[in-house]
């Protein structure tokens, strides 16, 4: 009797002791080999997120070195904004070119409403012959500056242009 409770005894403690390894020793390894091969998994994907990124950004500066002659002649299009001299030289060439006189009144500049450009008023008071003014008028809209005209007055001998020039 005494060997069958001996044996009972030592079946009990074999088995919380295999169940003790099972709990304290192999699920937790088996609980981080399931953490470590899901953060591998994860790390490939943002691995291939990452190479694809580097991809595209790679596809971009092709692409760019492509467009840059576009986006330099885009830059072109706007006044500067702290310095609007040149379009103020240019006014004066092409007035001096169609052979009239002018007088250029700016008003200071104000921000479009959700956009990263100004727009400067200007005013041009014209003295001379209409086809010289007709000359400049159409020299200023095919200009390469984004010119917007508000508003044309012409009397006898003279005449007077408002317009908005696009400003970054």
């Amino acid at each position: 009797m005494v060997t069958k409770t001996k044996i009972r005894i030592l079946s009990i403690i074999l088995m919380a002791a295999v169940f003790s390894l099972i709990v304290f020793l192999i699920y937790p390894l088996f609980k981080d080999i399931k953490k470590s091969s899901s953060d591998i998994l994860e790390q490939k994907q943002k691995l291939l997120l990452l190479e694809s990124r580097a991809g595209d950004l790679e596809n971009f500066k092709n692409r760019y070195l492509e467009i840059e002659p576009d986006v330099k002649k885009t830059e072109t299009l706007f006044v500067r904004a702290d310095l609007p001299v040149d379009f103020i030289r240019f006014l004066e060439k092409t007035a001096k070119d169609s052979k009239i006189a002018a007088k250029i009144f700016l008003s200071p500049g104000r921000s479009v409403e959700g956009k990263s450009w100004q727009v400067f008023p200007f005013q041009v008071a014209i003295g001379g012959s209409f086809p010289n003014f007709l000359g400049f008028l159409e020299k200023l809209q095919s200009s390469q500056y984004l010119i917007d005209v508000q508003d044309i007055s012409v009397s006898s001998g003279s005449a007077s242009i408002s317009f908005l020039v696009l400003a970054k």
